[in-house]
């Protein structure tokens, strides 16, 4: 499993190629369980400046080496667009072109490496399965996914149900 200074190192020979030095801390986070990492941000003199990057601690363990690769691609996207530009970006189209040039490929397959070690999923109270491909979404609160999911559908094409499991 990664750590914090495995994480650390990687962040910064991204941010050398643009000649950004990476400042900022880095933490995993045995909290996130619906996110695979994300940027704090702080404000000063009416800049927006990243505060520290963390990992979900659950995707660092079970996760593949290339999904983990892509998350801290994403991250480091986030990251570097903010350092250059003083603004949170979100997703838009700076933020896109900043992950082309990483090589991120923003595949929202890597969510699907959330899953607890064991394979036991009791800290998810919704799975949500694609009857078409067979694919797993784990869910611990409610939302519109697992409200209405015949209003979504897989990325295969097929038709999604939720099992409560709790």
């Amino acid at each position: 499993m990664y750590n914090e200074n495995d994480l650390t190192t990687k962040c910064k020979q991204i941010c050398s190629a643009f000649n950004i030095d990476f400042d900022v801390p880095v933490k995993i986070n045995k909290r996130l369980t619906a996110t695979l990492g994300r940027v704090k941000y702080t404000t000063a003199n009416n800049a927006i400046l990243p505060a520290a990057i963390e990992f979900s601690y659950i995707f660092l363990e079970t996760a593949t080496d290339e999904s983990i690769e892509q998350v801290i691609l994403h991250e480091c996207a986030h990251y570097l667009v903010t350092k250059i530009t003083h603004v949170r970006h979100g997703h838009d189209i700076v933020f896109k072109e900043m992950c082309q040039k990483l090589g991120c490929t923003n595949n929202t397959a890597h969510y699907e490496a959330l899953q607890r070690k064991d394979n036991s999923n009791s800290a998810y109270k919704y799975v949500i399965t694609c009857d078409c491909c067979g694919s797993k979404i784990f869910k611990s609160r409610s939302c519109k996914l697992t409200s209405y999911p015949n209003l979504y559908i897989c990325k295969c094409g097929g038709s999604l149900h939720v099992t409560k499991n709790f």
